[in-house]
């Protein structure tokens, strides 16, 4: 959904969401617009700032990723590192206490939320079911 909008050179968004080469940006003045990315190591992903321009077709074209403060990835394999999400100021660990947990996973999580500047938030779930078993 496109709002009438004064044609600028170039505007500033927020990346809400990203599907292949196609991203969803909140524009300045509250509007969502489709905008198409070039292939490229420096594709944008949700959190990110960037500069677009107004295509012909109704929709955006980014021309310019902006500095990020941190990246939350995930490791493909040795190779192959997925982006995430970028320049997020909290995560959210969310995990069960039945039927278990890994303890590794969640200290893994905690490990890379501080190592980039990201508060973790740890989010139990069925506490409910833990029954007192010490008499």
């Amino acid at each position: 959904m496109t709002k009438a909008r004064d044609i600028k050179a170039s505007n500033i968004g927020l990346v809400i969401m990203r599907h292949g080469a196609t991203v969803e940006v909140l524009a300045e003045d509250g509007a969502m617009i489709t905008c198409h990315q070039r292939k490229s190591k420096n594709a944008a992903i949700a959190g990110d700032h960037v500069e677009w321009q107004e295509g012909t077709d109704e929709q955006g074209i980014i021309t310019k990723r902006l500095a990020r403060k941190n990246v939350l990835a995930q490791r493909k394999n040795i190779k192959v590192v997925k982006e995430i999400a970028t320049n997020l100021d909290q995560i959210v660990i969310a995990f069960t206490v039945k039927p278990h947990y890994d303890q590794f996973l969640i200290d893994r999580y905690i490990a890379i939320a501080e190592q980039q500047g990201i508060t973790p938030v740890l989010l139990v779930t069925k506490l409910d079911l833990i029954t007192d078993d010490i008499s």
